[in-house]
């Protein structure tokens, strides 16, 4: 599973929603969902448009590996 950081990464840098829709073409409600973590998956050519549009090389900078929850 994986673990967006994108909205703690934009607080930091601070950069809009809006701002992020326009640079890279992505529906302002797509990108809004991914960053409330309401999207269960993640589009590559989504997420290689937002790396772009950051300057982000490092993905451990908007996500990070969680270990899959086991249920017993």
């Amino acid at each position: 599973m994986i673990n967006l950081k994108l909205k703690e990464y934009l607080k930091e840098k601070k950069i809009s929603i809006q701002w992020l829709h326009e640079v890279t073409g992505i529906r302002y409600a797509t990108l809004y969902n991914m960053i409330h973590k309401k999207h269960k998956s993640i589009n590559l050519k989504y997420l290689y448009s937002i790396m772009d549009a950051l300057n982000v090389r490092d993905m451990s900078l908007i996500f990070e590996k969680q270990a899959k929850e086991r249920k017993s």
